[in-house]
This record gives C-alpha cells, sequence and structure tokens, in this order.
C-alpha cells in the first residue's frame, strides 16, 4: 500500500493539476458563450461542453508535464524542488504517454463527430506546447517565438478549438480570442521575470535575460497590461448591453478590487493588485466571469443547472478564499472610514 500510496503521489504531481486548474476555468467563459449561441437541444449542448472540457484537461495536464518534463534538468540546476527529477524518471515518462495516448483516443470523438479541424487544431495546440519546451526547437529559449509559442498553446489555440467546435464565430467569439491572446502574453512575460534569477543562474536565455528585467517591466507595464485592460474593459461593456448577469459578475469583481485597496491600506498583502503577479485579474477570468456565465445560461433556461453547479464545483477552492478576502476587505474599508 505504500508503494501504490507513493505511485500515486508522483503521478498526480507529474500531472499538475492545482497548475492547470485555474487556466482551464477561463476556458468556462468561452464554453458557456458558445453554448448560448449554439441552435442545438440544451442535452447536446451540455454534452458537447462536457466530452469538449475533458478534453482540454486532458490537453492542459499533457502541456504542462510535457514542459516540466523537458525543463527537470534545468529546474535541478538551479535549485528548484519537488520538480519532477525527484522522482523516477521511467514514471514520468510513462504518465506523460499514458496521457498523451488517452488525449489521442479521446480525441478522436473529433473525427467521429466530423470535426476534422478541431482535431488538428486540438494537436496543433499540443505541439505549440511540445516546441515551447522539447529540444531541437524549444522556443523558451528563441527570444519572443517563444512568447506566441506560449500564448498560442495556453490561451488562443485553445479558444479557436471552443469555437470551431461549437462553429460559433462572432465578434464576440473573435474578441475572446485576442483577450485570451493578451492574457498569455501577460503571464508569460510574468513567468519569465519570476524565473530570471534562477534562468540566468543556469544559462537559460529568454527574452528577459536578453534585455533585463527592468526594460521588461516597463515593457510589460507600458504596452501590455494597459492594452489588456482598455480592451477588457470594452469587452466587459460589449458583452453586458443585453445581459444583466455578467454585468453582475463584472461589478462583484470590481468590488472586490475595492476590498483589495482596503486590504492594503491596512498593509496586507494584494497581489491581485501587483501588475506582475499571476492574480491580477485572476479572479474575474478565473472565478467571476465563468460563475456569471453559468448564472447568465440559467436564467435562460433552468436545464444548463448542471453547468452552473460544475464551474461552481471546478471554482469552490478559490470561491471560499476570495469571498472571505472581499468580506475582509469592507470590514477595514468600513473600520478606515470610522477611523477618518
Amino acid at each position: 500500500m505504500n508503494w501504490l500510496s507513493r505511485k500515486l503521489h508522483e503521478i498526480l504531481f507529474i500531472l499538475r493539476f492545482h497548475d492547470w486548474q485555474s487556466k482551464t476555468a477561463f476556458f468556462l467563459v468561452a464554453i458557456g458563450y458558445s453554448m448560448s449561441q449554439h441552435s442545438v437541444p440544451i442535452a447536446d449542448n451540455l454534452m458537447a461542453a462536457s466530452s469538449l472540457f475533458l478534453l482540454l484537461c486532458l490537453y492542459a495536464a499533457s502541456g504542462y508535464s510535457l514542459n516540466q518534463y523537458f525543463d527537470r534538468g534545468v529546474d535541478k540546476a538551479c535549485g528548484k524542488h519537488r520538480d519532477i527529477g525527484d522522482f523516477p524518471i521511467a514514471t514520468a515518462r510513462i504518465t506523460i504517454i499514458v496521457l498523451l495516448v488517452i488525449a489521442f483516443l479521446f480525441s478522436l470523438h473529433f473525427l467521429f463527430s466530423g470535426k476534422f479541424y478541431v482535431w488538428i487544431l486540438y494537436w496543433a495546440s499540443i505541439a505549440a506546447a511540445l516546441a515551447y519546451s522539447m529540444p531541437p526547437l524549444r522556443l523558451k529559449e528563441r527570444g519572443y517565438f517563444g512568447w506566441i509559442s506560449a500564448s498560442l498553446a495556453q490561451r488562443v489555440l485553445p479558444f479557436v478549438v471552443i469555437f470551431e467546435y461549437f462553429d460559433v464565430w462572432t465578434w464576440i467569439s473573435a474578441g475572446l480570442c485576442l483577450l485570451a491572446l493578451m492574457t498569455g502574453l501577460r503571464y508569460i512575460i510574468v513567468h519569465q521575470l519570476e524565473d530570471y534569477a534562477a534562468d540566468l543562474k543556469v544559462g537559460v536565455e529568454t527574452v528577459a535575460t536578453r534585455i533585463g528585467p527592468q526594460q521588461l517591466r516597463q515593457f510589460l507595464f507600458r504596452y501590455i497590461v494597459p492594452l489588456e485592460i482598455i480592451y477588457l474593459v470594452t469587452l466587459a461593456i460589449y458583452m453586458s448591453l443585453d445581459n444583466g448577469v455578467l454585468l453582475g459578475g463584472f461589478t462583484l469583481f470590481g468590488l472586490t478590487l475595492v476590498a483589495a485597496f482596503s486590504n492594503k491600506r491596512a498593509g496586507h498583502e494584494t497581489p491581485e493588485l501587483d501588475l506582475e503577479k499571476y492574480e491580477f485579474l485572476w479572479g474575474l477570468y478565473c472565478i467571476y466571469w465563468p460563475v456569471a456565465m453559468g448564472f447568465s445560461l440559467l436564467m435562460n433556461d433552468i436545464a444548463y443547472f448542471p453547468f452552473l453547479i460544475f464551474v461552481l464545483l471546478w471554482a469552490s477552492r478559490w470561491i471560499k478564499h476570495d469571498l472571505q478576502r472581499l468580506m475582509r476587505g469592507f470590514l477595514l474599508m468600513t473600520q478606515q472610514l470610522k477611523g477618518e
């Protein structure tokens, strides 16, 4: 039993579930929007959404596991703890191969349902993830090509897969793909800034090590973040014009930012306000927007209740924490106002 427990622990770590769970939550926004525009029986919509989301989870697990596998030597050299190199490499190889085989078998669903282009796009996503970290291409170390491949693999191509699968291409679906590109670029820049010291130590060449963290921060703060915020607000207003539920979700997220400012004034750590952290805008993309999309579908038809329940369960471990932070912030704000 101890051996089995240890192997299970190794496999779960290799799969990196907690690393990619939050990333896939944003996919639920695209899936929810696609179902709202897809004129088929709701039961068919839910079945399609379930199978597609499972495939996207298999894709995310494959991408993160492969990246960790090919980076194991670098991670070990720079002293990262609990990387994949701490486990028998045979376990990692077998786990990744099994994962890819399962993903391939499930992806045949695209072919059987006549979605050949979706099948191509799905495996193009995995190819982009491989190209980012696997030698000899290893686009991670080829300047801006690394940014492009990471953004495509982690954000843009999965969104394209979703909209192509449901055959829902509107101005909003195209706009969500563009937003995915912006968030993907910001995430990879933040990632390279966080890894700057370790990459410099072991000789990994990225944009950050090439131009320096200060110049990269300036690029992030002057261009990437402002463009994302302006575009996000524009898209949110456009989507909310005929959808009050989404407006409520965006408004609630805005209140969390107000609470965060109160926490910051009280001296608490507020990574959600730090432009150089993954947590910036994370709550909107992974909690409030997907949940609002679930409630929006439910308002249109009670049969979408399973989708809402799934979104709530998927985001449950973050919702509780975020609500606690929200209440603490407003309590502090009330105390600050009384003090003044």
